[in-house]
């Protein structure tokens, strides 16, 4: 997990593929990016039964588990790290990539 440089929100790392914001006060989930999942609208990969990745897919995101994220100092931006073997950079605001 890493605290927001002002410490409002909480960014996790997850087994599912996905990234989550929380509310640090109401610990509630503010948003997550959800990756190559199944349950992602937007993901055309194959998952049933193993997943199989379509280097075409339109998702953005992890193919594998995420096991590392960090605010920038300035808070604007996320990193992500997966075993997937890829690092990405994210809007904090919009969880866009960038």
């Amino acid at each position: 997990v890493a605290f927001s440089p002002d410490g409002k929100h909480i960014a996790s790392a997850s087994d599912d593929k996905k990234i989550k914001i929380w509310d640090a006060v109401t610990k509630q989930k503010v948003c997550a990016v959800r990756g190559h999942t199944k349950d992602n609208p937007d993901c055309t990969c194959k998952h049933d039964p193993y997943f199989d990745e379509n280097p075409s897919c339109p998702a953005k995101g992890h193919s594998a588990r995420v096991v590392r994220v960090t605010y920038s100092p300035d808070g604007r931006r996320i990193a992500s790290a997966s075993c997937d073997a890829t690092v990405k950079v994210w809007d904090a605001v919009a969880m866009k990539e960038v």
